[in-house]
Parts: structure tokens; sequence; C-alpha cells
């Protein structure tokens, strides 16, 4: 599932910054790396970093973190797993 959403966010570059305010593969603003407890910027972090700090953000959010995605796949915003 990472790597769907990291395709749908970023065309999957884990590296991403088109320089619009999203970073990394799964696209974060850097408010919701922070909030979950990231440091430095998403694109400058690992595959694996970049995932585990998206199934924190999707704990709180679910797939509302990720809006384009979640209705372009049809996943539901009540979906209470991964």
């Amino acid at each position: 599932m990472w790597e769907k959403l990291l395709f749908c966010e970023s065309s999957g570059d884990w590296q991403a910054n088109t320089g619009n305010g999203f970073f990394g593969g799964i696209q974060f603003v850097q408010s919701s790396w922070e909030f979950v407890d990231g440091t430095g910027r998403p694109d400058h972090a690992s595959r694996e970093e970049q995932i585990y700090r998206g199934a924190l953000l999707w704990e709180q959010q679910s797939w509302n973190a990720w809006p384009g995605c979640r209705d372009k796949f049809g996943w539901s915003n009540n979906q209470n797993r991964l």
C-alpha cells in the first residue's frame, strides 16, 4: 500500500521536492512531519523513516492526510487499519 501511495503522490520518488510545500515520497507538509516527531525534512529521510512517520500520521488522520489518493483509490476515511 505504501508503494501505491508513493506512486500516486510523487511518481515513485522518495526524495521528491517540487517546491509545492510537500516533501518526500508520500508528500508530507513540514508541520505534519513534525507532528509525528520527524526531524529535518521528509525528503531527506529514508524510505523506512517516511513509511514509519506515514503510519503514525495515518493513525491520527486516516486517509484524510492524502485526500487526492484517498479519492483516486476509494480508500475509506473510516478505514480502521492499514
